[in-house]
């Protein structure tokens, strides 16, 4: 009995740096594709009152996203997200 070949979504994390926002950063998207369309849902900033789009630099993003926070710093970003 053949598996039956189901399309499957795949999710990323990524930065989009077509743009920046006001203060200078860049938005943090979760990307979506599924069946070679792909999707783009931004993240809301929890420290925010006015629901605005969460934003970070390209280091912060590279030392939030990079596993496991090997440096003080990047612990630090960790937290304060």
């Amino acid at each position: 009995m053949e598996k039956a070949n189901t399309p499957k979504p795949t999710f990323a994390i990524i930065l989009e740096k077509r743009y920046s926002l006001s203060n200078g950063t860049y938005p943090v998207k979760l990307r979506v594709t599924f069946k070679r369309v792909q999707k783009y849902y931004a993240f809301l900033d929890s420290k925010s009152d006015d629901n605005s789009t969460l934003g970070l630099s390209e280091n912060e993003f590279k030392l939030f996203y990079s596993g496991i926070p090997k440096t003080i710093e990047g612990k630090n970003i960790r937290k304060e997200y």
